[in-house]
């Protein structure tokens, strides 16, 4: 059986000593790795950059927000 963590720990030199199909399982099980990598960093940097940009909107609209309090008072129209 190949694992992930086999073709993890094999180099150049290691993948040559196998026979050619199990080279190709542990080549497939490598790419199938740096795929969860770079899938997991993507999604990573999206929550990152999204979470900044929300904490951004939310100063910009408390700002607007006593900008717009400071001009007209504080009316609650809930009451």
């Amino acid at each position: 059986m190949t694992s992930i963590w086999e073709a993890d720990a094999a180099d150049a030199s290691d993948l040559k000593a196998y026979v050619p199909v199990k080279r190709v399982a542990l080549m497939a099980c490598l790419t199938h790795k740096a795929r969860m990598r770079v899938r997991d960093e993507l999604a990573l940097t999206f929550c990152k950059r999204t979470g900044t940009k929300v904490r951004k909107a939310m100063e910009e609209l408390e700002e607007i927000r006593l900008t717009e309090s400071a001009h007209h008072g504080n009316y609650d129209l809930a009451e």
